[in-house]
């Protein structure tokens, strides 16, 4: 009976949703950004991805970073993304290729044009774009953030959208 207790006891502890204070200073939490995208319980401080993570996006703060080693290295800065049945996927991405003078055919992104795009899923990519409208499905980054994310990123680096 009382192993049965203590394993109740350490069951609801691990299972409970607040931070331990030496954790948060830590930047690990169990947070529901970190197991919705499975990556375990070690962020990256003040941002809800995974220390692996080069580059970071909250779909729901609209916050994207740069990390470097684990740590922010660039943002938050103010992002905008897919706009209704053309929703931005979330998950761990690695960056596939980098194009600075990208023109798309297939969306209508002001004439196609998409500076600085660095695609992480098939046709999702970092560009910079109008920060006052939703995207098809691509992270809108304002001017300097664009420029920071084109060249801090490189092909093979890990990209993390959280809901």
């Amino acid at each position: 009976m009382r192993r049965l207790l203590i394993g109740l006891v350490v069951l609801t502890t691990a299972c409970s949703s607040e931070i331990p204070a030496a954790d948060a200073a830590l930047g690990t939490s169990t947070s529901a950004h970190a197991v919705a995208a499975g990556v375990g319980n070690h962020l990256a401080p003040g941002t809800p991805c995974a220390v692996t993570a080069k580059a970071c996006v909250d779909l729901s703060d609209n916050k994207a970073w740069l990390l470097e080693a684990g740590a922010v290295h660039v943002g938050p800065v103010p992002i905008t993304h897919g706009r209704d049945g053309y929703q931005t996927p979330t998950g761990v991405y690695s960056v596939r290729r980098k194009q600075a003078d990208y023109r798309a055919t297939n969306w209508n992104e002001k004439d196609g044009v998409m500076p600085n795009a660095v695609f992480w899923n098939g046709r999702y990519a970092f560009y910079e774009g109008d920060l006052t409208e939703s995207s098809f499905g691509g992270i809108r980054l304002g001017k300097p953030a664009a420029q920071q994310f084109f060249d801090g990123l490189k092909v093979g680096d890990q990209v993390q959208v959280v809901p």
